[in-house]
């Protein structure tokens, strides 16, 4: 039960830590419908769905290091989930 606490305490971190990051390079994304600014629970809805690993978002990165940080959480929900099923495997 410890490790499981312990891994969804890990994921919702990692969803605040880039929801805030994404939030920083606001300028960095751009709306699908490009009616309005993005706002906080745009990002929000954006580090949610790639650290569920879904992906499914109205905002688009449109820089590099934009993409970079969508990349680097992927890469860590990755690795983390990998991770823990070597640890529920064995």
């Amino acid at each position: 039960m410890k490790r499981v606490f312990q891994t969804v305490t890990f994921h919702f971190v990692c969803i605040v830590i880039f929801t805030l990051l994404y939030s920083i390079f606001s300028t960095h994304f751009e709306k699908m419908s490009n009616e309005k600014e993005p706002e906080l629970i745009d990002f929000l809805f954006l580090g949610t769905t790639v650290q569920a690993g879904v992906g499914y978002t109205s905002l688009t990165p449109i820089t590099p290091l934009a993409k970079f940080i969508m990349i680097f959480q992927q890469f860590l929900t990755l690795s983390t989930n990998v991770f823990l099923l070597y640890l529920f495997t064995r």
